[in-house]
């Protein structure tokens, strides 16, 4: 018989998620999939063309049936745009929600990303049907948020661990994407191991995607490009960014280029330091570019940088960027800490250093830029390499459906679980 499976998600086409090609695959797998979401916004925080607060409750694509929330705009992405937008979620899908608990799942999936709170609508339709309900921990709560805003209050800091952990023991099994934060559940929330079952994240599809722009060439040519995707957000450290980028001028190479993607107010501290030490020459801003069109900047890249702060939370969890970085197949340089480190040294597909370790990067980034041609293709096939193995989209889907279905999966994690924090390389 064909299983039914709602699924829950803040963020759902045609907004890019990777919760779409999970989706896609189960379809292909013989589920049948609801989808329970808000209205989908572009990259300005507006709504995307032919959705608005109200507009569009139900729609069908791809066999999939949508059901969507009212929701409001995040408009500038400002803190207060930002706890509407929280709220916004598990508050107006309540009414969709008493709707939905009238069909008959089999079992719940909850895509959980922030917040944590969006998690109410799905464990509200299971626990009134008496099915299980599976929240996949995409981010971990409340280390994001707690790293996101930098909250500093010890008395909001216990509220938002309390919380998190209430709507996490709800759950009937918690989908961790580490044997690192399988063990951190199992230390806050007393969970066994066959509650907390370890898919691997997977990487978005435009990662992955090859374009040739010739204006970009031309505008690069005799370049050798690092790339930064500003995808940490504020984890980015932009003194890192410019003592390297010093040490670099430094040493008389005159054709090393950063090439900065993104917006923010991290990205806007950089540009304000870049212009007071006078690197202006060595950094080319192209502000938020669209998902759809990073392959171009993929194409022209020769490394992928990261420059991140430390940050607890990393212990835990394997950055989602990186994953995209490996399946860029480009070489790394980065500076964070955590497990990943550990992956990339044992992957071969680049060179890590302690957060904040200008010098650290320099020496990385001087190590690949001496490499010939050929050696830096190996390695870049190396990141490869270890993205299908350790990270695979159609693993984790089958995993995914796997528990769906009911079935136990081979609790053991072969990409991470060998992998520690480690303090010098």
């Amino acid at each position: 018989m064909q299983k039914k499976i709602l699924v829950v998600s803040r963020h759902f086409w045609p907004e890019y998620t990777r919760l779409y090609d999970l989706c896609e695959k189960l379809v292909s797998f013989g589920f049948r999939v609801d989808v329970l979401c808000g209205q989908p916004s572009g990259e300005d925080g507006e709504f995307m063309k032919g959705y608005n607060s109200f507009k569009v409750r139900r729609e069908t694509h791809q066999k999939l049936n949508i059901y969507r929330t009212i929701d409001v705009k995040k408009g500038n992405f400002s803190h207060i745009r930002m706890f509407l937008d929280y709220l916004a979620f598990p508050l107006m899908s309540l009414r969709v929600t008493k709707k939905l608990e009238e069909n008959r799942y089999d079992a719940v999936l909850i895509y959980q990303q922030s917040p944590v709170m969006m998690c109410s609508p799905g464990l509200a339709v299971a626990k009134k049907r008496n099915i299980p309900a599976y929240i996949y921990a995409a981010e971990l709560w409340p280390e994001r948020v707690l790293l996101d805003l930098d909250v500093q209050s010890s008395l909001f800091r216990k509220f938002l661990y309390r919380l998190s952990m209430h709507y996490y023991r709800e759950a009937s099994k918690v989908i961790v994407t580490s044997s690192e934060m399988r063990r951190y559940f199992a230390e806050h929330l007393g969970m066994t191991d066959q509650e907390l079952p370890v898919v691997t994240d997977f990487p978005d599809a435009f990662y992955e995607e090859d374009q040739i722009d010739d204006t970009l060439l031309d505008k690069l040519a005799g370049c050798f490009t690092l790339l930064i995707p500003g995808d940490f957000r504020e984890q980015l450290s932009v003194e890192t960014i410019i003592k390297t980028a010093e040490k670099i001028r430094g040493s008389n190479v005159n054709n090393i280029r950063f090439v900065v993607i993104g917006t923010g107010q991290k990205i806007g501290q950089l540009r304000k330091r870049v212009r007071q030490q006078m690197l202006d020459d060595q950094f080319y801003f192209e502000g938020k570019v669209p998902d759809k069109e990073i392959g171009k900047y993929l194409h022209v890249t020769d490394i992928i940088t990261a420059f991140v702060k430390p940050e607890k939370i990393s212990e835990y969890t394997m950055p989602h960027e990186i994953i995209n970085y490996l399946a860029a197949g480009k070489p790394i340089a980065a500076s964070l800490s955590g497990m990943v480190r550990e992956l990339i040294r044992r992957a071969g597909c680049g060179f890590t250093t302690e957060p904040e370790d200008a010098a650290g990067m320099y020496s990385s980034i001087m190590k690949i830029y001496r490499m010939s041609e050929e050696e830096r293709l190996q390695m870049g096939q190396k990141a490869l390499d270890c993205r299908q193995a350790h990270f695979s989209r159609e693993a984790s889907a089958q995993k995914i459906a796997w528990i769906l279905a009911g079935e136990e999966i081979e609790n053991t994690d072969p990409d991470t679980s060998s992998i520690r924090r480690i303090e010098t390389m």
